[in-house]
This record gives C-alpha cells, sequence and structure tokens, in this order.
C-alpha cells in the first residue's frame, strides 16, 4: 500500500507509530530504516525526506514515554502533615506503580540508555528530551530539598547522584524482575518497593 493520498503529517504519524512497534519488537538496535519503509509502504527515499534515521526516531519515543510517566506522576500532592523522606517515600510508591503500567517501556529505557550514554548528539530531538529530563531532575530535586531543609534527610549527600542512582536502581531491578515468568506483577511491586524504602530511609541523618 502506498500513502501517496496522505498528507505529510499522516505520513509522519505512520512512520513513528510504525518506529514504534519495531522499537518494542526488535530493540532500538534491531529497527531498520529500510523495514519502516517497506511496512507503512512509502519509499525509502519519501521516508528520508520526513527522518534521517533511526536515532532520531528513537530521541522522539523516549521524549514521549518519559513525558508520559512524568505526567502521571507529577499528580503527585505532598502531604504537608509529612515530613521531607516521607513524602519521597510516598511518591516513589506512586512512581514505582505508574512505571510497571509501563513496562513494555522499560527495555526501551535501558537500550536507549546504553545506546546513547552522552545524550549529547546532533539530532535535533535530542534538545527536547533533555528539557523533559530537565524538568523531571528539578521536580525531584526540589523534593528532596524539603526533606534536607526540614532535616529528615542528610544535608552531607549529591541530591541529584542520589537521584539518578535510585531510578536507575529501581528500573534496572524491575527490568531483571520482569523478565523472570514466575514473577506476578504484585511480586515484582513489592520488591520494588521494598528496595525503594530501604535506599531512601539510608538518606536519613
Amino acid at each position: 500500500m502506498k500513502y501517496t493520498s496522505l498528507s505529510a503529517d499522516e505520513i509522519r504519524k505512520a512512520v513513528y507509530e510504525e518506529a514504534k512497534r519495531q522499537f518494542f519488537e526488535y530493540g532500538i538496535a534491531g529497527t531498520e530504516m529500510r523495514r519502516i519503509a517497506i511496512n507503512v509502504g512509502i519509499g525509502r527515499a519519501t521516508l528520508y525526506r520526513y527522518f534521517t534515521s533511526v536515532d532520531q526516531l528513537a530521541f522522539m519515543a523516549v521524549t514521549e514515554f518519559l513525558h508520559e510517566i512524568n505526567a502521571e506522576t507529577y499528580e503527585y500532592q505532598e502531604d504537608p502533615t509529612l515530613n521531607g523522606i516521607e513524602n519521597v517515600h510516598r511518591y516513589y510508591d506512586l512512581f514505582i506503580s505508574v512505571t510497571l503500567q509501563h513496562a513494555d517501556y522499560l527495555a526501551f529505557f535501558q537500550q536507549f540508555d546504553q545506546r546513547y550514554p552522552s545524550r549529547h548528539t546532533e539530532i535535533p530531538e535530542s534538545e527536547e528530551f533533555s528539557r523533559e529530563a530537565h524538568e523531571r531532575m528539578q521536580y525531584m530535586l526540589a523534593m528532596f530539598n524539603k526533606g534536607q531543609s526540614d532535616g529528615s534527610i542528610r544535608k552531607d549527600i549529591d541530591t541529584e547522584a542520589i537521584i539518578i542512582t535510585l531510578e536507575n536502581t529501581l528500573f534496572g531491578l524491575a527490568q531483571r524482575i520482569i523478565s523472570a515468568a514466575e514473577r506476578t506483577p504484585d511480586t515484582v511491586e513489592r520488591s520494588m518497593k521494598w528496595v525503594a524504602h530501604a535506599l531512601i530511609d539510608s538518606l536519613k541523618p
């Protein structure tokens, strides 16, 4: 089928949706522009008028996935009756639940981190991803800084490094546990929350 009767926006959308499908089925490394063009029903020359590479599509996808998780976790409302570290505990309970609702993103995030460790590329879409990641970090830093201000979180720690370590640990744990066929969703969630609480409690003075 040829998409010659479709608008430019419709072609872009069809290509992007096919790329995401392939990311989940073949991984980033296994996704091919040639296969995308064939499956969408357009020539490769037409495809390259809209997208230059798999990398461009991967940055678009990771930004969308991160934005979706962020949008759902930003709904967390701090409880004024709790101190900083208690609110961090409650936030990560929500973060884990939301993340597990998007389990298909986990393998993609892992592949993305391995393929683009520096995040600094010439791809224009990387700037949008950087903004999304920066916004998330600022949101988290504000929460941790409140804990440091009220004394419930140690002041002698690098909060940004702690946040990165904590979330990478949780993502990695989820990927490993989910891959074990005998694990139920409840088991995965309980295990992740147990690890998260243990790590967060280690930040107490």
